[in-house]
């Protein structure tokens, strides 16, 4: 199954699919809608929830202002660029960009054990330690999960999501 019925809510219905650049954030944007975090995640339960997007990319531009001053439940969003690699655990979830694909061991490493959800639009990404990978197939984009790091991480996956997923990988 494709990851449409994610990004459903940012587009009509009876329109015809939309570029895989707009589709991708639009799937980032309700990707935390099925993903459970930590109370300890939150520094209190009115603290924005912290997207960082890490490299540059066209979809990293469109994750920006996808989400930016957008609510996650009863959380505003804050989405910003990630200035260094070493803040990457800082956030709750980390888009990273195809540009910093050579680094992906060094930023997996650097939040281990946190509860950071990572997500990217490179090829074999859940397949290397990162939680949802954004993929195209047939023409359509898709996304593969490793639930196996997102609970290594503290977080909860939903079955929706899962049974979503063209595939669920172990790294």
């Amino acid at each position: 199954m494709c990851v449409h019925a994610l990004a459903a809510e940012q587009q009509p219905p009876d329109v015809n699919p939309a570029p895989e650049a707009e589709i991708k954030p639009a799937v980032v944007a309700n990707l935390p809608k099925f993903v459970e975090w930590p109370a300890a995640a939150f520094q209190s339960p009115s603290s924005a929830f912290q997207v960082g997007v890490l490299g540059d990319d066209s979809v990293a531009g469109s994750i920006v202002l996808a989400l930016n001053g957008k609510r996650i439940g009863d959380r505003a969003v804050s989405v910003s660029r990630v200035p260094k690699i070493e803040d990457v655990a800082n956030y709750h979830l980390l888009y990273v960009s195809a540009s910093e694909e050579r680094r992906l061991e060094a930023i997996i490493k650097l939040i281990e054990g946190r509860p950071v959800l990572t997500v990217a639009g490179f090829n074999r990404f859940a397949q290397r330690g990162g939680m949802v990978g954004l993929i195209v197939q047939d023409g359509k984009v898709r996304f593969e999960i490793n639930e196996r790091a997102a609970r290594a991480n503290g977080l909860r996956l939903s079955a929706n999501l899962l049974r979503l997923a063209a595939a669920v990988v172990a790294s």
